[in-house]
């Protein structure tokens, strides 16, 4: 498998009310996100995913991730709310690429 995804994907709902839940619902979305990400990276590229920052604001999603060798930056839309299955159906990968400024996808 080329690429690692060591992250929880546990899921909260992103209709959430408070801040904490807020941030738990963010994190859940760029886990999802970064779920999707991977796939369509080059061959080349291998990520090990140690850890994930997220923010959001409206359906705009930002999702850095820090890996052992490569270091990402995923913005995403997501369009509803709810669980992982509703997450992945609704979330469109927007462009990847390096914290350097390299664009990977689109």
């Amino acid at each position: 498998m080329r690429h690692i995804l060591t992250a929880a994907l546990g899921v909260a709902s992103l209709a959430a009310c408070g801040p904490a839940e807020t941030d738990r619902a963010t994190e859940a979305a760029c886990a999802i996100a970064v779920n999707k990400a991977l796939p369509l990276l080059a061959e080349s590229v291998k990520v090990d995913v140690a850890k994930i920052e997220s923010g959001k604001s409206g359906d705009a999603l930002s999702c850095k991730v820090t890996g052992a060798q490569e270091h990402l930056m995923i913005d995403a839309t997501v369009t509803c709310s709810g669980g992982a299955d509703a997450l992945m159906e609704c979330t469109t990968i927007d462009s990847i690429q390096t914290v350097a400024g390299d664009v990977l996808y689109p």
